[in-house]
């Protein structure tokens, strides 16, 4: 409602009998009701899970097409047809803005190993209160099907166009935010920045449980940067079908997919995400995350020996006695894996590796070595 009706409302019930107060509200709401903004806004409320809000969305944006967007600038690529308000700073220098976009399109593709059937068509608006108001909503957001993406013109380039490009694995989506929010964190970041952010909060000792984030996602402040620091270590796996795999099918339960797709728990795959963020120093971290490779594949014997002879170059390192101890004791030899886990505890750890310390109590426990630990 207008904030002048409103007012007038407010004096109204201060002056009159209350009956005719309420008929005067009555009015005024069904006047308003009638109106054109207020059919849009009403229509963009509508459940968007549902089909009648997802066509009420669909038919709020044709209406700002014909509204709007016939006056705007035009620019064309390769893969992009670019719309965007004359007064934007985009609209002076398109060729720089959609070059931008290519490179990010090639990178999707290439790592996805899928392409859509067409253009993909960019609103880029002037400011976010600009998209609101034409909108009814927040920008930044895809419609995959409709090939389109709504964003203000400073958006770093990736984000929605991966999930435009993802969509055409099954035309349909996945369903999972865990999974589809996570792909366009890692698909539109500099390499290594949400596991960056992700060791930080695993330094702080608050890195979340992986099954609880997938099933809870939505109640995670930072819950786009843990499922793209998860999702990229995903992709460097170099596994193709992998990701695929989880977007299309399976059960119903993404936990279930993940572990299905892996041939690992969601406890192993919770030590391996841990594990990999902590081998960030390049002393470590490629010997580390060949041996979690290896192991992987099931083979610890040969994962032991990689981390063995690093251990020789790298005496007293925490990280690899902790990786250690997990392909020791993933190959069954529970005295190896404890004695890796004693020594780790006897190091002096940094607080960002404290974690650590508790993981290995915790495993020596289950092994039935919990009276050695110190």
């Amino acid at each position: 409602m207008p904030p002048v009706a409103l007012v007038y409302t407010a004096l109204l019930m201060g002056t009159i009998k209350p009956l005719l107060a309420t008929l005067t509200v009555c009015a005024i709401l069904a006047t308003w009701a009638c109106s054109a903004p207020a059919r849009r806004q009403l229509r963009h409320q509508a459940a968007p899970e549902t089909a009648a809000g997802l066509l009420a969305r669909r038919q709020l944006l044709e209406e700002n097409r014909a509204r709007v967007y016939p006056g705007w600038a035009r620019a064309e690529s390769l893969h992009f047809i670019l719309l965007t308000s004359p007064d934007s700073p985009v609209a002076a220098d398109p060729d720089t803005f959609l070059a931008r976009r290519e490179a990010a399109y090639q990178r999707i593709v290439e790592a996805l190993k899928v392409e859509p059937d067409g253009p993909i068509r960019i609103y880029a608006y002037r400011s976010s209160r600009q998209g609101e108001k034409l909108l009814g909503r927040p920008l930044a957001f895809a419609l995959p099907a409709e090939k389109e993406i709504h964003v203000r013109w400073d958006q770093e380039p990736g984000h929605e166009e991966a999930h435009v490009v993802a969509w055409y694995w099954n035309r349909s989506g996945s369903g999972e935010p865990f999974l589809e929010e996570g792909l366009a964190v890692a698909l539109s970041s500099h390499p290594g920045s949400p596991q960056a952010s992700a060791a930080d909060l695993l330094a702080r000792g608050v890195l979340p449980d992986l099954g609880d984030l997938i099933a809870h996602f939505s109640r995670y402040r930072n819950g786009y940067v843990l499922a793209g620091s998860f999702v990229a270590l995903l992709l460097e796996r170099n596994d193709e079908d992998l990701l695929r795999q989880l977007y299309t099918g399976g059960p119903e339960d993404l936990a279930e997919r993940l572990e299905d797709a892996t041939g690992q728990t969601l406890a192993q795959l919770q030590t391996w995400w841990e594990t990999s963020l902590a081998a960030r120093e390049p002393v470590t971290r490629e010997p580390i995350l060949e041996a979690l490779a290896l192991l992987r594949l099931g083979e610890a014997k040969a994962a032991i020996g990689v981390l063995e002879k690093q251990r020789l170059t790298v005496p007293a390192h925490p990280v690899l006695e902790f990786a250690l101890a997990q392909a020791l004791r993933q190959n069954d030899d529970e005295e190896g894996s404890a004695l890796a886990f004693r020594r780790l505890l006897a190091m002096p750890l940094p607080y960002n590796l404290a974690w650590m310390k508790q993981r290995a109590r915790e495993a020596l426990n289950e092994m039935g070595h919990a009276e050695k630990v110190p």
